[in-house]
């Protein structure tokens, strides 16, 4: 029932935003996709630059800042970007891309805007590549895609992971009267099928897991979802534990 929803709730993501329907490169030689992945809390967004050409690509920067992010609500009101409130080192950088290669750059978005979280809905986001205009390419390479900011879980909170390879603690509060449980899962196999969670009377709770270096996904991501027994058990609550 889990992985039924769990594939459900995919399905809706990639009819509701492409994660890798959002590239709009005007440079031939370069091309720049944008991989939103939502969560409960928050957005991981995954640039990807890639050099299309047969030769290696040389780009310039004036500062540590090689991209803005933007994103707006559909009425056209601005609620993230990037390099506010953000230092950058003001010295040049240098950046090459061989042939064919490309680089990934990923970074958060908490659904704050101006401390307070936005509504959920649809939103735009729009990353440009910010070179120097003498180091090319000659024409801007933008991206841009819609996504979707989900409703605010006000159940669990406060969660912690830590560990790596198999072996991970993960704390939290869970405000609620109903039992949990949790799976573990790498996006392909459930690793750990459904094992009550303990939990005191003021909602605090612990989980240790141990998974044999031999299940580890060799390229993957281990998520831990949490889900409440009969009140929302078809809405697991995600939580990454490690990305391989």
């Amino acid at each position: 029932m889990l992985k039924k929803a769990f594939f459900m709730l995919v399905a809706y993501l990639l009819i509701a935003f492409p994660f890798a329907n959002g590239i709009i490169a005007k440079a031939s030689s370069l091309s720049l996709e944008i991989n939103a992945l939502p969560r409960t809390d928050d957005m991981e967004i995954q640039l990807k630059l890639t050099n299309n050409s047969d030769q290696r690509q040389e780009l310039r920067f004036s500062s540590s800042q090689k991209y803005e992010i933007v994103i707006k609500s559909l009425a056209g009101e601005e609620v993230y970007r990037y390099s506010f409130n953000k230092v950058f080192a003001q010295a040049i950088q240098s950046l090459a891309i061989n042939p064919k290669e490309s680089l990934v750059w990923k970074e958060k978005w908490d659904y704050k805007n101006n401390g307070q979280r936005v509504e959920p809905g649809d939103y735009m986001v729009e990353v440009e590549l910010l070179p120097m205009a003498l180091t090319g390419p000659a024409e801007p390479v933008i991206a841009k895609t819609s996504i979707a900011v989900p409703e605010e879980n006000k159940i669990f909170k406060d969660i912690q992971v830590k560990g790596e390879k198999g072996k991970y603690t993960i704390k939290g509060i869970a405000d609620t009267k109903n039992k949990l449980l949790y799976t573990i899962e790498d996006g392909h196999n459930e690793l750990i099928s459904k094992q009550w969670v303990t939990k005191k009377k003021n909602g605090i709770f612990t989980i240790h897991v141990d998974i044999p270096e031999q299940d580890l996904p060799k390229n993957g991501t281990l998520i831990l979802y949490l889900i409440e027994e009969a009140a929302n058990y078809d809405k697991p609550y995600p939580i990454e534990l490690e990305s391989f």
